[in-house]
């Protein structure tokens, strides 16, 4: 495992736990054998985009992908197949903010741990900040970050190409513009072409990774040599729930790599490219030294408390908590006692997820409220999703025995949880019976 951090990088003690578990995990991959008769065909290894989900979330069901588990399927594959390099497209994550920096110096330390070659930072990563990504990030990486049209001021701080000596690959990386980064300069594509054929080996194929959208690839591929288009293949992260060949634009293969890392992709050399993929499914435990690295990442969310530092918006009234509502409403709450709702926030300590913001939030009551829920010890009577997670916040109906303004529920609210990343399969026809309850009545001891 290759893993070099230097001192003074914002991971601090993350860094050290991380590398601690790592190296006292024992390695019980596979030694892949060698048979010296016939060689192995040769890949190059392809990720990216994963969108921040570094993990599956784990109310989706399947749940599939995980750097963990792409560890695990490179390995297998080395078994079958000499691995001349591994390419990440960037877009690890999607926003900034600190939890946002662990979770992508996370990644860093999971492609360093396959023997990664090279990053390609997207938009997502720019918005952990420019100075940040040149300096404190690249410093914890065994690779270098390229992007091919990029300054900040007048430098180039990222390689501009990477070349793989056999069988003559350049990769360069492409970024579209990124007005909300500040001290970012990116030049059009189109325009930095020329520069970039020109210092192009002869005979080299390429690789260019894009970091934009699918659809914005054509306006610059007409940029592509003519003698080059039938040596070049794009390769762009996309929307596609799995990896697939698309529509070639202006002459050149383009590849899109599907979304949340789902997928191991591997590209044959022969004399073609040819695709080759495995799903990273649910069943796979993933390799040891990188589960290791994510419990890491779960621990320095957990001392930073993240969760409690997560922005709040302030409401007219408090929250009461759910022992407030069982006095006049004990039958409803006894029945959804039963549903699943009231068991979302075991779920999350199963996978020690409980102190993890971005699973919190849909786990609780009140996350993103003042005087919601802060922590399971701070706000003991607030964790799962009760009451008021639906109905709002209720501390003057308890006084006054008003009627609560969100007492009705649309499917609109739902979908604030149960969205396409974390709740696919989710219609509200079928959830609702799940959690549907009798309208309070007069003998509930309030008419309302």
């Amino acid at each position: 495992m290759r893993l070099s951090v230097s001192e003074g990088t914002v991971l601090g003690v993350f860094a050290g736990l991380v590398l601690w578990a790592a190296a006292s995990t024992p390695d019980s991959r596979p030694s892949p054998d060698v048979d010296a008769r016939e060689p192995k065909p040769e890949v190059l290894i392809l990720s990216g985009n994963e969108k921040g989900f570094i993990r599956p979330c784990g109310c989706t069901k399947p749940a599939l992908g995980g750097v963990h588990r792409r560890a695990e399927a490179v390995v297998a594959l080395e078994a079958s197949h000499s691995i001349l390099g591994s390419i990440s497209l960037g877009n690890l994550v999607v926003e900034g903010g600190r939890q946002q920096q662990l979770k992508f110096e996370t990644f860093l330390l999971a492609l360093s741990s396959v023997n990664a070659s090279v990053l390609l930072p997207g938009p997502g990563e720019f918005l952990l900040g420019a100075e940040y990504l040149a300096n404190e990030a690249s410093k914890l990486a065994s690779f270098p970050f390229l992007v091919s049209n990029v300054k900040l001021g007048e430098a180039r701080p990222f390689a501009v190409n990477h070349r793989i000596e056999a069988p003559k690959i350049t990769i360069w990386g492409l970024v579209p513009p990124m007005p909300e980064v500040a001290g970012v300069t990116v030049e059009p594509p189109l325009e930095r072409l020329p520069a970039l054929v020109a210092a192009l080996p002869p005979q080299d194929r390429v690789i260019i990774g894009w970091g934009g959208l699918e659809s914005e690839i054509a306006p610059w591929a007409t940029g592509i040599p003519t003698e080059l288009q039938a040596r070049c293949l794009i390769v762009v992260g996309g929307t596609s729930d799995i990896p697939r060949w698309l529509e070639p634009v202006a002459g050149v293969k383009v590849l899109s790599l599907g979304s949340k890392g789902r997928d191991l992709v591997a590209l044959t050399l022969g004399e073609t490219w040819e695709l080759i993929t495995k799903r990273l499914a649910e069943s796979m435990p993933g390799a040891p030294d990188v589960n290791a690295m994510l419990d890491g990442y779960r621990q320095a969310v957990k001392d930073e408390a993240l969760a409690e530092q997560w922005p709040k918006t302030a409401v007219p009234e408090g929250y009461a908590g759910d022992q407030a509502c069982r006095e006049c409403h004990l039958e409803i709450c006894e029945q959804l006692d039963k549903s699943g709702h009231m068991r979302a926030f075991a779920t999350l300590v199963a996978t020690n997820d409980e102190f993890d913001p971005e699973c919190v939030r849909c786990h609780v009551v009140g996350f993103d409220h003042v005087g919601g829920y802060l922590s399971p010890t701070k706000t003991p009577t607030l964790v799962n999703v009760a009451c008021e997670a639906c109905h709002g916040p209720s501390e003057a109906h308890v006084q006054s025995q008003a009627k609560t303004p969100g007492g009705k529920v649309s499917p609109e609210f739902c979908v604030r949880c149960h969205d396409p990343d974390n709740s696919p399969k989710f219609d509200f026809k079928t959830y609702w019976p799940k959690i549907q309850h009798p309208k309070p009545t007069a003998a509930d001891g309030t008419g309302k």
